[in-house]
C-alpha cells in the first residue's frame, strides 16, 4: 500500500511539475482585440483650411472676371454703335426715335442680344458662388457641432495660403 501511495504521489507530483513547467510559466500572447472606440469621421471645421473648397472659390472667381471682362467689351461696342447711328439722326432726335433707329440695325441687336446672354451668365456663377459659400457654411456648422458632440475628429490642414 505504501508504494502505491508514493507512486501515485509521484504521478501527481510529476504532473505538476510538467504543467508548471511546459503550460504555467509562459507568458499568454494577448490576442489582439479590436479598438473599443470606432474610428471617428474626419471633417473639415474651417472652411477656409479646405483645399477643395478654396479652388472652387478660385474658378468662380475667374468666371466671373472673365464674364465681366466680356461684357465690359460688349457695352463698349453698344456705346460706339450707338454713337454711330445717332450721328445719322437729325441733332434734336429724341430718345424714342433713337430707339427705333437702334432697333433696325443689325449690329446692335447681335449686340443687345449678347449683352442679355452675358447678364443672365453672370447672375447663375453669382448664384452659383452663393449656394456654394451657404452649402459650405452649413456644412461646416454641422462639422463643429459634430466635433463638439464627440461624433467626429476635426482635421483642419495647414493648407498653404497664396
Amino acid at each position: 500500500m505504501r508504494k502505491r501511495i508514493a507512486v501515485t504521489c509521484l504521478v501527481i507530483v510529476s504532473m505538476v511539475f510538467m504543467g508548471v513547467v511546459c503550460g504555467g510559466c509562459k507568458k499568454r500572447q494577448s490576442s489582439p482585440v479590436p479598438s473599443v472606440t470606432p474610428e471617428l469621421e474626419r471633417v473639415v471645421t474651417n472652411r477656409m483650411n479646405d483645399v477643395a473648397y478654396r479652388e472652387a472659390l478660385k474658378k468662380n472667381r475667374i468666371q466671373q472676371g472673365k464674364q465681366a471682362s466680356e461684357l465690359f467689351e460688349v457695352r463698349k461696342q453698344m456705346r460706339v454703335c450707338r454713337e454711330r447711328i445717332q450721328a445719322t439722326l437729325p441733332t434734336n432726335t429724341d430718345a424714342v426715335a433713337l430707339k427705333e433707329a437702334l432697333n433696325k440695325d443689325a449690329e446692335w441687336r447681335a449686340l443687345e442680344t449678347r449683352e442679355k446672354t452675358l447678364v443672365e451668365a453672370d447672375k447663375q456663377t453669382r448664384a452659383a458662388a452663393r449656394d456654394l459659400i451657404r452649402l459650405r457654411i452649413e456644412e461646416e456648422g454641422r462639422a463643429v457641432e459634430a466635433v463638439a458632440q464627440g461624433r467626429a475628429r476635426a482635421v483642419d490642414a495647414e493648407a498653404p495660403r497664396k
